[in-house]
């Protein structure tokens, strides 16, 4: 490395030299009673995986992060070798209220209340040899009931509020037209 400071090479040096071949990551279960990222408290984190030689992966068999506010469970896989390898993970979030859990990860005054389920599947490619975001794809379904973003633009505001069926329930009364809600 450039600045001399650092004892390990830079990850493309990984990748070419052949490093990654190596891996041999072992079983792990791992419980985190609080686990903190960035000084915010994320909850309790439970995670179990094994090493499958056959598939030449790491197989997350189940991962749970459970807090008052939202419980998270999922599995994965993390193929460690040839074109397609990264991260995968299917995970279903029974949320209890996510402007207190967005808070409590230290996003606050983003959202009040919502209550609600979110499904998803992501795949990151190459993580973690390469922290490339436009290497995240996925699908993520939210329904939340219940809550009410706070920190919207104006605009953004206004559009969802148009498009919302509580607007459309007060245009019928004639309660406001809808010069008030495009401005």
């Amino acid at each position: 490395p450039e600045d001399g400071l650092s004892l390990l090479p830079e990850p493309k040096e990984y990748i070419e030299g052949g490093v990654d071949d190596d891996l041999d990551i072992p079983a792990v279960d791992l419980q985190i009673d609080v686990l903190r990222l960035y000084g915010s408290s994320l909850g309790s984190l439970s995670l179990q995986g094994i090493n499958d030689r056959g598939l030449r992966a790491w197989q997350l068999k189940s991962f749970s992060l459970e807090s008052p506010h939202m419980h998270i469970k999922g599995t994965g896989l993390w193929r460690l070798h040839g074109a397609r390898r990264g991260l995968s993970l299917k995970a279903n979030a029974q949320v209890q209220d996510m402007g207190a859990w967005l808070a409590q990860a230290g996003f606050k005054d983003v959202m009040v209340g919502g209550k609600g389920v979110l499904d998803g599947e992501f795949e990151w490619h190459d993580l973690p040899w390469q922290h490339a975001k436009s290497d995240l794809s996925g699908t993520l379904y939210i329904e939340l009931d219940k809550g009410r973003f706070t920190k919207l633009g104006s605009h953004s505001a206004r559009l969802l509020e148009l498009l919302s069926l509580q607007s459309l329930a007060r245009l019928t009364h004639l309660n406001q037209g809808l010069g008030g809600l495009t401005r």
